[in-house]
């Protein structure tokens, strides 16, 4: 498990959790078994882009299946033991598949805080083994400066749309500060009707911002 929290705007790499990654290794290393090479999986999956991050992160490549529940939406929920589910759920596939290895993953807030469970029906050489890897998290993820009065030019790093029914309304950005020095990111908003479209019709990420006042503009 990892218990590092790391503000979204403050990684360097919103798209990555190099956390996940450190828990791979110590799992790896605890177990001799990879989380690509377990038999089933679980990913937990609150949002798409979480399932996708854990799986670049943890080498889950191919077509191979990623939950044995169905996914979130067929057992618990957000803020609803979901990992509770889905590790019920695996030892029953374990148990239909003697002698196999099945991978749990969890997450907790922005892809923030994560664990791995690693089961099977045949015990471990050396037991229940447990690894808090915090500090390898903290020390392997790139960290930028947030800045929440920045003003000025930027590029978008990430971003995401939210709507009013089926309206898309408001576009919220993380942005990198064009300006020398530390690596500094600041979160804009913009509410302008064709902005916002164009944010939802083609690729944002890249794209040159202008930022005043927690407001950005194309």
């Amino acid at each position: 498990e990892s218990n590092a929290m790391v503000m979204l705007s403050e990684r360097a790499e919103p798209q990555r959790s190099p956390a996940i990654a450190a828990n791979g290794h110590a799992l790896a290393e605890l177990t001799g078994t990879g989380a690509a090479d377990a038999d089933h999986v679980d990913v937990y999956s609150c949002f798409p882009s979480a399932v996708c991050v854990q799986a670049a992160e943890l080498g889950l490549t191919g077509d191979r299946p990623l939950t044995v529940t169905g996914g979130m939406s067929f057992g618990g929920g957000p803020l609803n033991n979901y990992v509770l589910q889905s590790t019920a759920r695996m030892m029953d596939v374990l148990r239909e598949d003697p002698g196999s290895t099945g991978l749990v993953t969890s997450v907790s807030g922005m892809i923030t805080k994560h664990g791995l469970g690693l089961w099977s029906t045949n015990p471990a050489n050396k037991g229940f083994q447990a690894a808090d890897v915090s500090a390898q998290a903290l020390a392997t993820t790139a960290m930028a400066v947030a800045d929440p009065d920045y003003m000025g030019p930027a590029e978008v790093v990430a971003y995401t749309v939210t709507y009013e029914g089926d309206a898309p309304q408001t576009g919220i950005a993380i942005a990198r500060a064009e300006r020398p020095g530390a690596l500094t990111h600041t979160v804009a908003v913009t509410t302008d009707p064709s902005l916002v479209a164009e944010l939802v019709s083609s690729e944002g990420v890249g794209r040159r911002i202008t930022v005043t006042g927690g407001s950005f503009t194309a």
